[in-house]
This record gives structure tokens, C-alpha cells and sequence, in this order.
């Protein structure tokens, strides 16, 4: 069953930053939202000409970002937004010194979101691509990665607390809250950077546009004559802090995030449940979470699109929760105004909420005219005065990924309350590497010393000099029925396959998951389908894209997919950390289990070698040199339970996990690695301290730091992800090799992980006899 978090601590809101399609900074924002201004218009980011609609609500009047330690010409357009917003948070918040960083930049953690990042950028590099004209590669790509966001702004504030990004698409921004108020509870931190930051662009709108899922003119959610969304951009920065620490600084606290309700809708990839099961559910958990009940809340920020089905379905989510028109509740929509930014909608809506909180005032739903009146609301199109004490804001994405996060303007009484910490057990692997399916491939490969590199000529004949770790698709394709295949793209089967493996190893059924969630993580997410869909974009136009091509471009596909073919419910998370990103996982899934949130955890990664990433990491110089970048690709799932539940139902518990820790230096660009280890070695003590090594065999999976290998007694050192290649999925390969293969003696594995970016990642492991 799916819990709240541990300490049901709340988190002081100390700062907001917004940049928006109706202004920038919170007074420019707020004063145009509670006048019903909208930010509609022609679209000029790009050539809309071919598209089947042209308006969207864009940055007009944004006087951009000067940074103090970046350079602005490598920076994206969402770069600019976040950075910009997040100085705005950091300095309401008093945070920032003379110099402009982050003052104990070490317990400040960043978690950021984003739905395409830097995609403009993409989008412009294959184009010249296309056409053959010049382009600055730099320029283009250095912001490629999803990740790119949280490093830029590392980078740019000096924060070298814990680092992550978030990815499921609509709702991104709205986990990563999530996140960081559970980083808050579990004290990983003392205060958190939360961003999101979304720009406008081809990919997004060509694939909306094929669901037929835009007003050409006007968002008009509720009501009876909507016709559908309208895209947006912008982005939204929130400073959460411990409240202890926050009362003792000379700021005010705006308001508290106080909970969330975080769950899957396993309808349908786009279309949410009629009856608005899934988003009542949600809003029920925030409250529980809050320690709320439904009598509490005076205003709903409505997740509000303004497309007939989703509406429909919240508005009888919100029925069922709260009954027919309630009389203590104000509902709006900030899309009606905002539209619908992606994954920087959530947070921007946050701010509308915090600031409705403050000022007293409900914004409107813009456009609202006629009511629909078989939606049983009571929506107010024009702004009102009213306290608001306690508020929800609700984001539904693609995939089913739905939350609710609640705000409040005073701390609950049972902060203090806690669940004891559990064991974590692995009890179940699966894997896809470049040595096949399955365990028994892996390590074998591995065993054997044969490397599991080859020519990257089947990928794209360009670079048939290049070698990478490749999966042979024949005997993938094979294994999965063609009915579910064609469902499937190439990461999506990678993982379908590892996670029926994990299954059967962990003796699990479907029907075990219900209540299961999981943790997905991906360094470059669905390239190859990204880059499918807009080179149709290219070739075909814009109006002649498929909608099951743009489906299954986004992040969070291959994840929410396979959560819902399993009736997955409970939370999926989606995180992107680069080569990091399985360790983000492993790390999330066991304070999950820790926490009491979650008795069951699937931890998964995904990767894939596309001729997009080909282009992209040639076009960077990656593969230029006398070391050479290796890709890989594949897919890892590790089935993690709380270890008393798992004996008790005489679960086969192959290892559990003891610790892990992650070290993010500062001082790395988006596309640059650390040129020492000192990080990864802090990383890897941290995960030691309090744990009797003693007498115990100690492996180490990872890169050769001399500081490890001079201080500590090991039996064996391995750098397995040298046979089989670079990627977000590596990591939890070796992992995999270590406590399956007979080679590797039952005692402690430290699996240690060099990122791009700065990040550092160790996890250390206790493999059962």
C-alpha cells in the first residue's frame, strides 16, 4: 500500500520566481492573472506556418538572462527561462552572496523538470542537418540532455547539494516538488531549489496538434464550447526549506507545502479515466498526506487543459471527492490564461497558487462563458476576494502520471510523527544487455572477457569505425508478442523484457504491482523516437505526423507503459541524471521502501543507441580522440522489497541495500565529466559510514579512484561498463553482473558511478550466499 512520508514534515515556501507568457516576476505575474490577461498569440519562436494551428502563449516581454559563470550563447531558451526564474527564488529567499551563489551550497539540493528542455536547439541542429546549411554545434547542442537544466544552474548559483530532473512530461514539475519535499523529510537537505522550465517548439506542437488536441484560438477550460489546449512556455522557481531553518532567517515564509498524492492512471496512455478515479485519488492522498480532509480546501487549482475529456474526467474526480458543487471551494484554471506549459506547468501553477494564498484572491478561468453543466461545478470566471487557509493544485500527464500537491498557510501538529526505517531486498532481476537477454547472458559476457562491443554500422552506416554496446533486436522482437510490439518502441522493449525477468526471478505477479510503484530512470530518454517524429516533421510537414509517433517520443513512455500493461497504480517516477541515472533510482526505490511509502519498488533503467544520439555526441567531438566515447544501450529492472514482508512470503532475497550517496560538483558544464575523483570518493565513503565491513569480501564496480583502492581492502576491482558501454542504464548493469554472477563471493558490492555534469554516484550493496 502506498503511504505518505515518513515525517509528514512540512516545507516552508521562503521563495518564487516565474517567467510566463503574462510576465515576469511574481508582481507582473499576479496582477495580470487576477485581471484575466492572457498570453495568447502568434507564434514566432518558430515557423508555425505548416502547423495546423498557429497561437500559443510565448515569452514576449522576458528581458532575459545575463549569467555571471555561463555563457549565454551555448544556453537554451528554457535554460534562460530557469535561470531567471530561479535567481528571482534564490534571492526572495535571501540565499544568494555578493558573489550571486548559494550560501551552504552543500545542503542545498536542486531538483529540476522539464518535458523537452533544450529541444529548440535539436530541432534547429537537425534541421541545418537537413537542409545542409552551417550550424555551431556548440551553440545547438550543448544543452541537449534533460539534465542540462539542473547542471546550467548549478553551475551558474554554485550548488553542490543532491541533483536530479524529473520527466513525465505534464506533471514533471509537480513531482519535483514532490521530491524535494520528500529530500526535506528524509534530511538529505535543508532547503530546495525546485525548477521547471519549458519552451515552445515544433516536436510539442506538430504532436498535440496530431491529437487534435488545440484551440486555434483560445483555452477555455470548463466550459461548454472548449475545443482543446493551447501550448505554453515559461517557467516557475520555488525555494522549499526545513521550517525550523526557515523561521530562523530573516524572511517570511509564504506558505507550506504540506503533501502530495502521487498515482498512476493505467486507463490509457493519453485519455484519463471517465470517472475521474485516478485524479480523486490523488487529491485524497494530498490530503492525507497534509493531514487535511476535503472540508479544509478554499480553492482548487484545476489541472484544467480545456480538451472535453480531461476536464470531464476532473471535474467528476473533484465531484467525488469534495460532492456536487461545494460551497467552500473556489476552482480555477491558470491554463485558461498561462497555457498549458508542459513540464513547467505544475510549479507555475504552484506560484499562482502560493500567490492566491497571499493576496487573498482567486484568479478566474479566463474565456469561461458557458459553463458545462454536466460537469457539476461551480466555476467563478472572473477573479474574488477570499481567504484561502488550504489549497490543492492538480497536473495529469501522458503515461497516467497524476499528482496532487497540497498547500497550507500554517505548520500541521503532528510534524514529529514517523514510521520505522525497513530493510531493502532485492529479490528479483531482469536485464537486456549487448550480450542478449537475460542474466544468464550477462554473465556470461562479462565472465568470458569478451567485449560487447561492435560496429555501430547497424545503427547508421556513417559510423562503421565506431563501436558501442548494441542489443540484437532479433531475438527482442521475438520474445514479445507483435500485438504488444507494435506498441512498443525500442527502449520500451528493452525494458518490457527486463521487468518480466525481474518478475519471475522475484516469484511476482501482475497482480502483486497494484499498489507497487516505480522508479525509471534514462539518460537520453526516447531519442530515436524524438527524432523519428521530427524528421516527419522535415520530410512529410507538420500536419502529417502520426500521433502514435509523438506518443512515444516522450520520457516517461517506455516507464508508464509498462505500468500500466501491469496495472501499476502507485507512483512512477522518472529520473534523468545522465550516466547517473539507475543510481538515482536504486537510491529513490530504497527511501521509498525505507520511508514506509511503498512495500514494493520496481527500479528500472533504459537506454538506447539512436543515429540522433550518433549525431549529436559526434557532432560534440565524443568520439574524437585516442579514447573515444562507447555508447551502450539496454534495459535493468531490480525488484526491490521491505525485507520482512519478502521472508515472510519466502521471497528469494538475493541482496539488500545498505546505502547510497551522491556528490555533485559545481563546476561542470552539461557536457563535461570531472577531471579528478575526488567526488565519486566522498560518495563511496559516505555510503560506508556506520556499516561493519569488517571481514567481509568487498567488490568495487566503477572507475579506478586511487583514493579507494589505497584506503580500502577489496577482493575484487571491475570496471564491467567498459565492456559494455556508456549510458544511464550501465550502472545497474554491473550491479546486476555483481550479485548474479558466481565469480562475485556473497559480501559487500560498492558500485560507483562518474557522471557528465559532475555527478558522482556510490551504492553499496550486501550480496546473499
Amino acid at each position: 500500500m502506498i503511504r505518505p512520508g515518513p515525517k509528514y514534515m512540512d516545507a516552508a515556501i521562503t521563495g518564487l520566481g516565474v517567467v510566463s507568457s503574462v510576465g515576469t516576476g511574481a508582481d507582473a505575474f499576479w496582477k495580470n492573472l487576477v485581471a484575466g490577461v492572457d498570453g495568447f498569440g502568434a507564434i514566432t519562436v518558430f515557423d508555425a506556418s505548416g502547423h495546423r494551428t498557429q497561437r500559443a502563449a510565448e515569452v514576449k516581454d522576458s528581458p532575459g538572462y545575463d549569467p555571471l559563470r555561463l555563457n549565454k550563447a551555448v544556453l537554451s531558451r528554457g535554460d534562460i527561462f530557469a535561470l531567471d526564474a530561479a535567481r528571482q527564488a534564490l534571492s526572495q529567499s535571501n540565499l544568494l552572496d555578493a558573489d550571486g551563489c548559494v550560501q551552504d551550497s552543500q545542503r542545498t539540493a536542486l531538483i529540476c523538470a522539464t518535458s523537452a528542455g533544450g529541444i529548440l536547439g535539436l530541432e534547429t541542429f537537425f534541421r541545418h542537418k537537413f537542409e545542409g546549411t552551417e550550424y555551431d554545434a556548440a551553440d545547438l547542442l550543448t544543452s541537449f540532455t534533460l539534465s542540462a537544466l539542473a547542471t546550467n544552474i548549478a553551475l551558474e548559483f554554485g550548488i553542490a547539494g543532491y541533483r536530479t530532473t524529473v520527466a513525465t512530461v505534464c506533471s514533471s514539475s509537480g513531482l519535483a516538488l514532490a521530491a524535494g519535499l520528500d529530500v526535506l523529510r528524509r534530511g538529505q537537505a535543508d532547503r530546495v531549489l525546485v525548477v521547471g522550465a519549458e519552451s515552445l517548439c515544433q516536436v510539442t506542437h506538430a504532436g498535440f496538434n496530431s491529437l487534435r488536441s488545440i484551440d486555434p484560438e483560445l483555452c477555455r477550460p470548463f466550459d461548454a464550447a472548449r475545443k482543446g489546449l493551447v501550448l505554453g512556455e515559461g517557467a516557475g522557481a520555488i525555494v522549499l526549506e526545513r521550517p525550523d531553518t526557515a523561521d530562523a532567517q530573516p524572511h517570511r515564509t509564504l506558505a507550506y507545502l504540506a503533501g502530495y498524492g502521487l498515482v498512476t492512471d493505467v486507463h490509457h496512455f493519453t485519455a484519463p479515466e471517465p470517472t475521474g478515479g485516478a485524479a480523486a485519488t490523488a487529491m485524497r492522498l494530498a490530503l492525507g498526506d497534509a493531514g487535511r480532509t476535503s472540508t479544509d480546501i478554499d480553492y482548487l487549482n484545476a489541472h484544467g487543459t480545456g480538451t472535453p475529456l480531461n476536464d470531464a474526467a476532473e471535474a467528476h474526480g473533484v465531484v467525488a471527492l469534495f460532492g456536487p458543487e461545494p460551497a467552500h471551494l473556489t476552482i480555477s484554471s491558470s491554463k485558461s490564461m498561462l497555457g498549458h506549459l508542459l513540464g513547467a506547468a505544475s510549479i507555475v501553477e504552484a506560484v499562482a497558487t502560493v500567490l492566491t494564498m497571499n493576496n487573498s484572491v482567486c484568479p478566474p478561468t479566463a474565456h469561461l462563458e458557458s459553463p458545462a453543466p454536466d460537469l457539476g461545478l461551480d466555476l467563478a470566471p472572473k477573479a474574488h476576494s477570499k481567504p484561502v487557509r488550504c489549497a490543492l493544485s492538480n497536473s495529469f500527464a501522458f503515461g497516467g502520471s497524476d499528482i496532487s500537491v497540497a498547500f497550507t498557510d500554517s505548520l500541521r501538529d503532528d510534524a514529529s510523527t514517523g514510521i520505522p526505517a525497513s530493510g531493502v531486498a532485492v529479490t528479483g532481476i531482469g536485464v537486456v544487455s549487448p550480450y542478449g537477454m537475460g542474466g544468464e547472458a550477462l554473465i556470461h559476457g562479462v565472465d568470458s572477457g569478451k567485449s560487447g562491443l561492435n560496429s555501430l554500422e547497424t545503427v547508421d552506416s556513417r559510423f562503421v569505425s565506431l563501436c558501442g554496446g548494441l542489443v540484437d533486436m532479433g531475438p527482442v522482437r521475438a520474445a514479445i508478442p507483435p500485438a504488444r510490439r507494435r506498441h512498443l518502441n525500442r527502449p520500451a522493449m528493452f525494458l518490457h523484457l527486463a521487468v518480466r525477468e525481474a518478475l519471475d526471478h522475484a516469484d511476482l505477479t501482475p497482480d502483486d504491482l497494484r499498489d507497487a510503484a516505480m522508479a525509471f530512470g534514462t539518460a537520453y530518454g526516447c531519442s530515436g523516437s524524438v527524432h523519428h517524429f521530427y524528421n516527419a516533421i522535415l520530410t512529410d510537414g507538420p500536419r502529417n505526423v502520426l500521433p502514435p509517433h509523438f506518443i512515444l517520443s516522450v520520457t516517461n513512455a517506455p516507464a508508464a507503459l509498462e505500468a500500466q500493461q501491469l496495472g501499476l497504480s502507485g507512483p512512477v517516477w522518472v529520473f534523468v541524471a545522465d550516466e547517473c541515472s539507475f543510481d538515482a533510482c536504486l537510491a529513490w526505490g530504497a527511501d521509498m521502501i525505507r520511508d514506509g511509502q511503498a512495500d514494493t519498488v520496481l527500479v528500472a533503467a533504459a537506454e538506447e543507441i539512436s543515429p540522433a544520439i550518433l549525431d549529436i555526441h559526434h557532432a560534440l567531438g565524443f568520439f574524437d580522440g585516442e579514447n573515444p566515447l562507447r555508447l551502450g544501450e539496454g534495459a535493468v529492472c531490480m525488484v526491490l522489497e521491505n525485507e520482512d514482508n519478502a521472508r515472510e512470503r519466502g521471497a528469494p532475497i538475493i541482496g539488500r541495500i545498505l546505502a547510497a550517496a551522491q556528490q555533485a560538483s559545481s563546476g561542470c558544464g552539461p557536457q563535461e565529466y570531472a577531471q579528478d575523483y575526488g567526488s565519486l570518493a566522498q560518495a563511496a565513503h559516505s555510503t560506508l559510514n556506520g556499516v561493519d565491513i569488517a571481514e567481509k569480501p568487498l567488490a568495487i564496480f566503477g572507475p579506478d579512484v586511487p583514493v579507494l583502492r589505497n584506503s580500502l581492502k577489496t577482493t575484487s576491482r571491475a570496471n564491467p561498463r567498459a565492456m559494455l558501454g556508456e549510458s544511464g542504464t550501465a550502472s545497474g548493469l554491473c550491479l546486476a553482473y555483481g550479485l548474479l554472477s558466481s565469480r562475485i563471493a556473497p559480501g559487500m558490492i560498492l558500485n560507483c558511478t562518474s557522471s557528465r555534469g559532475g555527478l558522482m554516484a556510490a551504492s553499496l550493496v550486501e550480496k546473499i550466499g
